[in-house]
């Protein structure tokens, strides 16, 4: 695979991409040093590789890209509700469009990874969608769940989610309840000091984003 070629080294322990932390490029055509990874989440490094293996591809193409350019894109790329965080009510809010179970596993990793633990899942997801493959990975992480209903047809009511998370036994058993109406269950997750993540469906995600943004 292309991407094999492309090495990138954290200059962090952990090999988180936040902010702060810088990575070197290094591929058979170029050599990048401390470039920031602007999307969080471990699996945003593997798509950061597949990406600049391409724009190498590019370069043999005869489509040249400046290593600025490279640079500004990796430093500067934007993902609106993916691991997208706000305040709201002082509680922290974590929004992610984590509407299947690769998604809600990458979610999972990334809320090890910045240490969330004990927090309130507000979820919502289509009535054709792995409700378990999204919940299971999740509910290690929480406190509580607000089941709601997200405003389309195609959603699973807020009870039947609820009563569904309620049955599952993975780790600690926590508080289920359904709201039916997401502005409502936002409110009820956002208080002060607690940690809250919104997830489980791109049609869920996106009023709640209207709301917080």
């Amino acid at each position: 695979r292309a991407a094999d070629t492309v090495r990138l080294i954290s200059r962090d322990a952990k090999g988180m991409t936040t902010p702060d932390v810088r990575w070197d490029v290094r591929t058979t055509a170029r050599s990048l040093d401390a470039v920031t990874l602007a999307l969080p989440g471990r699996h945003q490094v593997g798509n950061a590789r597949v990406a600049i293996a391409l724009i190498d591809e590019l370069d043999r193409q005869g489509l040249s890209v400046p290593d600025a350019a490279l640079r500004a894109g990796l430093s500067d790329a934007r993902w609106p509700a993916r691991l997208e965080h706000f305040t709201r009510c002082g509680a922290q809010v974590l929004l992610d469009a984590a509407h299947n179970p690769a998604g809600a596993r990458a979610l999972a990793a990334y809320l090890a990874d910045i240490g969330w633990s004990g927090v309130t899942l507000v979820f919502g997801a289509m009535d054709d969608k792995d409700v378990r493959g999204m919940l299971e990975p999740l509910v290690p992480f929480c406190a509580s769940i607000i089941c709601t209903t997200a405003p389309t047809p195609r959603a699973r009511a807020a009870r039947a989610l609820a009563a569904f998370a309620a049955g599952l036994r993975v780790g600690p058993a926590p508080e289920v309840m359904a709201i039916e109406d997401p502005r409502t269950a936002l409110d009820r997750a956002c208080r002060p000091g607690a940690r809250v993540v919104a997830a489980g469906s791109i049609f869920l995600i996106g009023p709640l984003r209207d709301i917080l943004h």
